[in-house]
């Protein structure tokens, strides 16, 4: 991997579930209009979608696997219960899905594009930013949900979803040399969008939504005042139903990607000015 810094366009993927799929109709977009992508952050969800992107498939081959894994038989062979209570649920499926995905000994040296995943270490409260190492267990670490998923032992931390202290990485975008940063919001705020409010399926129970509720309110809290500091050239922000949701709405990756898309091309003229730029003089 060869790397030129400082790097001009940065882009920042945020984490958001389902809702993250939007993200990769936003990349078909920046393929479409010749937009250059030459520094990649992400946390949780937009991290994988960033680790994936990184490896030089494009955002329609990103696409197939969202679709194919989209369907319900597809999803239920990640889930397998935690049996050793450190979490709800079991991460070998998942790392299975991810080394065919990436290779068993893939490392950040083998990304095309720069890349970095951010996460929490549980010991120590604070944020860590992965940018070399094995692959798998960077991706499997960002998007560590905590509760869900058990945590994941790098050297000596034990890594969580980077979401829960910066769910949107557009600082990291900065730090890493960045001149330029396009950040893509896809998590809900419910502290000012009424229509990002949550359709509850019925079998949810209630303290599982309040938890829920009351996570999502601290991390659109956080991501708000860390975007006022990171302040990125253009902010993107999928519109999506609500029931395309953190923890379902897969099967609607083809809505979500459309959403994607739309909002993409509803920032054309601010990319456009930002890509020339970005290829002009500072």
């Amino acid at each position: 991997m060869e790397t030129a810094y400082p790097v001009n366009l940065g882009i920042a993927l945020s984490g958001g579930g389902a809702r993250g799929l939007a993200h990769i109709g936003v990349l078909k977009v920046f393929e479409r209009e010749g937009i250059p992508i030459q520094l990649l952050t992400g946390a949780s969800m937009g991290g994988i979608i960033a680790a994936v992107y990184a490896t030089g498939q494009t955002a329609s081959e990103i696409e197939d696997i969202a679709v194919y894994m989209s369907k319900m038989r597809h999803l239920i062979r990640l889930l397998d219960i935690d049996r050793s209570r450190h979490g709800l649920l079991d991460q070998k499926h998942v790392r299975s899905f991810l080394t065919d995905i990436f290779g068993e000994n893939s490392t950040f040296a083998d990304l095309r594009i720069p890349l970095a995943l951010t996460c929490v270490d549980l010991y120590r409260g604070k944020e860590v930013v992965l940018r070399e190492g094995s692959l798998v267990d960077a991706v499997l670490a960002t998007c560590a949900v905590p509760g869900l998923f058990p945590s994941v032992s790098i050297g000596d931390c034990e890594l969580v979803d980077g979401g829960v202290l910066n769910n949107l990485p557009a600082d990291v975008a900065r730090t890493m040399g960045a001149r330029h940063v396009v950040a893509i919001d896809v998590a809900p705020d419910l502290l000012q969008d009424r229509d990002a409010r949550v359709d509850w399926p019925r079998f949810f129970p209630r303290f599982g939504r309040d938890l829920f509720l009351a996570e999502t309110i601290m991390t659109s809290t956080i991501t708000r005042a860390r975007l006022e500091a990171a302040c990125p050239d253009v902010l993107i922000r999928p519109v999506l139903t609500p029931n395309i949701s953190i923890f379902w709405g897969f099967h609607l990756a083809a809505d979500a990607i459309r959403a994607g898309e739309e909002a993409a091309e509803q920032a054309l003229p601010a990319l456009f000015s930002l890509t020339s730029r970005v290829d002009g003089p500072s």
